[in-house]
Parts: C-alpha cells; sequence; structure tokens
C-alpha cells in the first residue's frame, strides 16, 4: 500500500509545440521544476518537447503557468496537450536525451 507521499502527489504530462527548441528551453524547465519542488524529466522531441512532472498539485499548477508567462526570451511556447497521470515516484528533475519518432511533428511559425 503506497506510504502518505505517494497519496498526496499528482502528475502531469505536457506536449509543448512553438519555438522550444535551440532556445534554451529545457534548462529552464530543469530550473524551474527544481523551484517549484517537482520531480520529473523533460526532452526533445521533433519539434516538441515532452514534460513529466510529479510533486503538489498546486505546484504542478504554478509549473505550467510559469512554463508560459517565464519562458525564455526567443522561446515561444505553447501548450498543445496536458495530461493527468498516475505518479510513478520519481526523485529528482532530470534533461533526457531527445526522443525520435517516424512522425515528425514540427511547428513553424
Amino acid at each position: 500500500m503506497p506510504g502518505n507521499d505517494a497519496r498526496i502527489r499528482d502528475a502531469r504530462q505536457w506536449t509543448l509545440t512553438g519555438q522550444v527548441q535551440g532556445v534554451g528551453f529545457r534548462p529552464f524547465v530543469y530550473r524551474l521544476a527544481h523551484a517549484q519542488g517537482l520531480a520529473g524529466w523533460v526532452r526533445n522531441r521533433l519539434g516538441e518537447v515532452e514534460i513529466h512532472a510529479e510533486g503538489d498539485c498546486a505546484a504542478l499548477d504554478r509549473f505550467a503557468i510559469a512554463l508560459i508567462q517565464n519562458a525564455p526570451p526567443l522561446a515561444r511556447p505553447h501548450i498543445e496537450r496536458t495530461l493527468s497521470v498516475e505518479p510513478t515516484g520519481l526523485r529528482g528533475f532530470e534533461i533526457r536525451d531527445s526522443a525520435t519518432t517516424d512522425k515528425p511533428s514540427i511547428h513553424v511559425p
């Protein structure tokens, strides 16, 4: 049976499109997640950025708002999709290697 920490943790996954690659967006996400006390990861995926974060619901809400409002100057992020998912008990936050798929989804402004 999960402990109390597992019951109060929420988890979300975001897919962001727009100008999010080559503009320092993943390091920004990493710093933002640490500031909010979140665990999880961020990675590039052919024209998109994927984020998985776990933590307190209010911290996840603040994180999602800051992704757009506090983005690096050259970034133009757009939250394409947000999913509530089961927490997996991750510890810490990391920048993962880029993922590749056979169906590129590249956004051209």
